[in-house]
């Protein structure tokens, strides 16, 4: 009896294409557990804890330059410190759309004074 398409290697790999990274080929590895850790960690104290995103200070993720969908590394090249919630709301996008969607407030503004 031939095999079903559902259930042929062919169509598991035209349904299921492996994900790649620059470095080769393979599935992309997750992001997660002590690794990732080690790299937040090594990407907070060589950049700080500015969100590369906002502009603003309290960082506590690891942003990826290039997302690593789109084939950007586990590198501390690739990385700048984030907001969760900035992180998170850019996904994959690429920092040239970001910025243009959210552009950082650059203005120099003075600081309040006390003085009457």
């Amino acid at each position: 009896m031939p095999a079903s398409p559902r259930t042929s290697c062919a169509y598991r790999q035209l349904s299921h294409p492996p994900r790649t990274t620059q470095s080769g080929g393979g599935r992309m590895s997750k992001w997660g557990g002590a690794k990732s850790r080690a790299l937040v960690g090594a990407t907070l104290a060589r950049w700080g804890t500015t969100c590369h995103l906002c502009g603003r200070p309290g960082a506590t993720t690891a942003d990826h330059l290039v997302p690593r969908s789109l084939g950007g590394e586990d590198t501390l090249d690739n990385l700048r410190p984030a907001h969760a919630s900035c992180n998170y709301s850019r996904g994959n996008m690429s920092l040239a759309k970001w910025f243009e969607l959210h552009p950082l407030n650059t203005s120099q503004r003075a600081k309040p004074s006390r003085v009457w």
